[in-house]
This record gives C-alpha cells, sequence and structure tokens, in this order.
C-alpha cells in the first residue's frame, strides 16, 4: 500500500510505503490521513490559490 503527498513548498511529490500486518489498521491510516490533510490544508490552500491567480493572469495575458 502507498501513499503519496504533495509537498507544497518545494512541489514534489513523496511517496511512503505503509506496511499493513495489523500494525495500522485502515482506520488509524484514515484517521492518520485526515489529520494530516487538516494540518497541511493551509499550505495547500494558499498554494492552490497562488496557482489559480497566476493562471489567470498567464490567460488574460494570453489574450
Amino acid at each position: 500500500m502507498f501513499l503519496c503527498y504533495l509537498n507544497p513548498r518545494t512541489n514534489e511529490t513523496r511517496y511512503f510505503r505503509v506496511i499493513t500486518k495489523g500494525l495500522i489498521t485502515e482506520k488509524q491510516l484514515v484517521i492518520m490521513f485526515l489529520v494530516m490533510m487538516l494540518f497541511f490544508l493551509p499550505e495547500i490552500g494558499q498554494t492552490y490559490a497562488k496557482l489559480t491567480v497566476e493562471e489567470k493572469i498567464k490567460g488574460f495575458s494570453n489574450v
């Protein structure tokens, strides 16, 4: 099972291999994922807003 997340600062995708042999159940994995999403949500929102603004500016400059 693989988890991946996009690092907003460096814009690189990191892959983690999670060993599920009773050590980490799927419920714990989902909870960890939700906590990470809550932790990274402001940064992801900011980078997404920057990207959309840059795309809009590029779109207007192309016209």
